[in-house]
């Protein structure tokens, strides 16, 4: 005749391995596994943003946001600087990054940013000496002060013709303004004025409300008694509208209080 006495260690095992599944249950769905976990990302410098790649007459006005994090979202304390790499490519590839063959064109300290220049949170740094109808390819790189490489942001641009610059540029100094005006250029989409003071460089973009379309601006932020002084630009039109000329010659002018 078959037993019917219970199975003491079987009764005292089952409750045991039901209550141990639940807590793995509980547990794994605890953590929010859904799927594989990401590597972690590095401490190294995030890539630069905002960009921006300008045609200025024969040359390249390149320009980029100072990155302030980390690529894991950490803040970044210890950023030396950058390096920009050049590439030329024909236009007609789709694929210029494909083979890169670009090269070093310049190191640039964040504290002593020669030969860029640095305004508040943007660097800029002209390229001269290009040829139309060439494709340029420019990559950025941060670099902190542990020599480590952070994330790459790159840019181009197909060269064009851009116009001739303004020529007779004139001007008056009058009572806290100044009267500029200048020769038109034929097919001139518009231009670009700017400012500075001698001794000074010219900034790298124009004045407020100093994009114009007519041969003609008056500025009305000066001082009665103060140097400054003026170039312009002509901006291209078509498929460049960002394209500029390059400077005209400069122009020195005072304000002076009327009598």
């Amino acid at each position: 005749m078959m037993s019917t006495r219970p199975l003491v260690g079987q009764q005292r095992w089952l409750p045991w391995r039901l209550t141990a599944l639940l807590l793995a249950t509980l547990l794994f769905s605890a953590c929010g596994y859904k799927g594989p976990v990401r590597p972690k990302l590095e401490a190294i410098p995030a890539a630069v943003t905002d960009l921006q790649l300008q045609q200025r007459g024969n040359g390249l006005l390149l320009s980029w946001r100072i990155p302030t994090s980390n690529a894991d979202g950490s803040p970044l304390t210890n950023l030396q600087g950058f390096k920009v790499f050049r590439m030329f490519f024909d236009p007609s590839s789709d694929c210029p990054e494909c083979r890169d063959t670009s090269s070093l064109l310049a190191t640039i300290p964040l504290d002593f940013p020669a030969p860029a220049q640095r305004y508040s949170d943007r660097m800029f740094l002209s390229d001269r000496d290009i040829l139309a109808n060439q494709g340029y390819f420019y990559r950025i790189e941060p670099v902190n002060t542990d020599r480590q490489t952070g994330m790459a942001a790159t840019v181009r641009i197909v060269l064009s013709q851009v116009p001739a610059a303004p020529t007779e540029l004139t001007g008056e100094g009058m009572d806290r303004q100044v009267r500029l005006q200048w020769q038109a250029v034929t097919g001139a989409a518009g231009y670009a004025v700017y400012r500075t003071r001698p001794g000074q460089p010219f900034p790298p973009w124009p004045l407020p409300r100093g994009i114009v379309a007519e041969p003609r601006f008056d500025d009305f932020a000066v001082e009665n008694g103060s140097d400054y002084l003026y170039a312009v630009r002509t901006l291209a039109g078509g498929e460049t509208p960002e394209a500029q000329s390059e400077l005209s010659a400069t122009l020195q002018i005072r304000p002076t209080p009327l009598r």
